[in-house]
C-alpha cells in the first residue's frame, strides 16, 4: 500500500522532514521493502505521521497500522476499526455521474477504461459504469482494464479503439488514465 502511494504522486515524506522523490520502475519486491521500511520508519519515531493510499488493503497492513501509535491518514477503505483518519471516494458514484453527463450530452457509444478490478477503486468504478449503463437502459459496450498509470490509459485507449472504433466517449477510472488516453488520441490524430 505505502508501494503504491509513492507510484501515484512519486513523493514521500522522509526521515528529515523534507518531501523527496520515490524511484520509480523499481521491482515489485523492493517496493514491497521501502513500505515495510517506511512503516518501520513511522513507528520508530523517525516520521511523525503518514498518508497512505490504500488500493489493496490486507490484514498485514491492518495488523501493522494498529500497532503505530502516530497519526495516519488513509485514502480509500480500510477493513475493521483501526482508529486512524480515513478519506474516501464514492468511487462508484462518480463513474455513474461521468456516465450520466455523457449521456446528457448525446454520447451513445462508451468505452470504459479502468484499473486492475483486483483493487477497490476498480472494483468500484466498475460497478458504477455498469449500473449507470443498466440504467440509462444501453448495451454494455467495451470495458477495458490496465493500470492506473499514463502507459496503462494510453495503452487501454488503443485496445479498446482498435475493438470499438465507433465509441463517441471514454470513460476513464482516473486522471492518470485519462491523461494517457488523450495523448493516444491525439497522436492517432484522433478529433476530441
Amino acid at each position: 500500500v505505502v508501494e503504491r502511494a509513492t507510484d501515484l504522486k512519486g513523493r514521500l515524506l522522509t526521515p528529515r522532514g523534507s518531501w523527496g522523490l520515490a524511484r520509480r520502475g523499481q521491482r515489485r519486491g523492493r517496493r514491497r521493502d521501502r513500505g515495510r521500511e517506511l512503516l518501520h520508519l513511522l513507528r520508530n519515531g523517525q516520521v511523525d505521521g503518514m498518508v497512505l493510499i490504500a488500493l489493496k488493503p490486507s490484514r498485514e497492513l491492518e495488523k501493522s497500522l494498529a500497532e503505530i501509535n502516530k497519526p495516519i491518514c488513509v485514502i480509500g477503505r480500510v477493513p475493521g476499526d483501526l482508529g486512524v483518519d480515513n478519506v474516501q471516494v464514492n468511487s462508484t458514484l462518480a463513474v455513474g455521474l461521468v456516465v450520466e453527463h455523457l449521456l446528457s450530452l448525446g454520447r451513445k457509444q462508451l468505452v470504459f477504461i479502468n484499473g486492475p478490478v483486483a483493487t477497490n477503486p476498480g472494483r468500484l468504478r466498475l460497478q458504477g459504469y455498469q449500473e449507470a449503463i443498466r440504467g440509462a437502459g444501453l448495451k454494455e459496450r467495451v470495458v477495458v482494464n490496465g493500470d492506473f498509470t499514463l502507459e496503462g490509459g494510453y495503452q487501454a485507449a488503443s485496445e479498446a479503439l482498435s475493438k470499438f472504433p465507433q465509441a463517441d466517449a471514454l470513460v476513464c477510472a482516473n486522471d492518470l488514465i485519462g491523461i494517457g488516453a488523450l495523448k493516444y488520441l491525439r497522436q492517432m490524430k484522433i478529433r476530441l
